[in-house]
């Protein structure tokens, strides 16, 4: 049981769980700073996982599931899925996206 479980008869999400749900929580999220703060434990677990910032985190967690889902990943379809309608609002992401390949985890 994770320390982080609140309820002792909740079941532990698994990673994959975990990175759906970042997912799903991060569509329309506009990357807005509350937004971040609201899935920050979550997060954290994955970040633990992977060994990356939390911010690498929210990144690979979008990119195995649109992977998954067979979408064609480029910089368009994240700014589509964040809901920015500017793409120009991820290129602070790039450094990033960077350090996911040179760890080799993308």
């Amino acid at each position: 049981m994770s320390k982080k479980s609140s309820n002792i008869n909740e079941p532990e999400l698994s990673i994959a769980d975990r990175i759906g749900n970042i997912y799903e929580k991060s569509k329309d999220c506009g990357l807005a700073e509350d937004f971040f703060k609201n899935i920050d434990d979550e997060l954290t677990i994955i970040a633990e996982y992977f060994k990356t910032t939390n911010i690498q985190a929210f990144l690979l967690a979008n990119i195995i599931t649109m992977n998954i889902n067979g979408r064609s990943i480029g910089s368009r379809e994240m700014s589509d899925h964040f809901g920015c309608s500017n793409t120009m609002n991820l290129l602070k992401y790039f450094p990033e996206l960077d350090k996911l390949c040179e760890k080799r985890i993308l």
